[in-house]
């Protein structure tokens, strides 16, 4: 119940404990092994970054954890579906960025309320590292008009971005320990900077 409030009250719930350290560094460390294995093939590099729940059989595992599955029941009740799993990785002192958007823009899906998405850190997410920063009680708006900047620095496929300016005051630094999670309506608006740190 506190789950679903929060969500419906804030657009985003977090942070949620669902792997142990152990766990989130094990996941890590088999990601870091594959992402060496295909280090020198770009294709299967970005395929693996796109698809690691149909590539990486611990990733499809992950997808259907209980604790991810309660969390996100709280917020859309029993009847699931995984459409997609995806890495956003910014490795140290990179200029990655993800531009403020709106998931909802891109899915061409029709039931606004029948979708959200879950963030897994296994690694630290903070200020310092990129962690998402989402607006708050922004998903009570519509989706509003975005535009393709397809700016190399941006881990967006085309750049996608609202064209409406957020205020730094209204943004709220979704910092996650390995592990844990954050949940997030398909109308919240955010996004996440650079890796600034080692």
């Amino acid at each position: 119940q506190q789950i679903a409030e929060r969500y419906e009250k804030d657009g985003f719930v977090v942070p949620l404990d669902v792997l142990s350290d152990q766990e989130a560094l094990a996941l890590r460390t088999e990601l870091e092994t594959i992402e060496a294995e295909v280090a020198d093939d770009p294709e299967l590099a970005k395929l693996v970054n796109s698809y690691p729940d149909r590539l990486i059989p611990s990733f499809d595992a992950i997808i259907r954890h209980p604790k991810i599955i309660e969390a996100v029941n709280a917020v859309l009740g029993p009847d699931l579906m995984v459409w997609s799993g995806a890495l956003f990785i910014k490795p140290a002192n990179s200029n990655k960025i993800v531009s403020w958007h709106q998931d909802l823009t891109y899915w061409g899906m029709g039931e606004i309320d029948a979708l959200t998405t879950a963030w897994l850190a296994l690694s630290p997410a903070t200020r310092e590292s990129g962690c998402m920063d989402f607006v708050q009680a922004s998903h009570k708006n519509p989706i509003l008009p975005h535009e393709d900047s397809f700016d190399d620095h941006n881990l967006l496929s085309r750049g996608q971005e609202i064209k409406v300016d957020v205020s730094p005051e209204d943004r709220v630094a979704v910092e996650l320990e390995p592990g844990e999670i954050s949940l997030h309506h398909g109308l919240t608006i955010h996004g996440s900077g650079p890796n600034v740190s080692n």
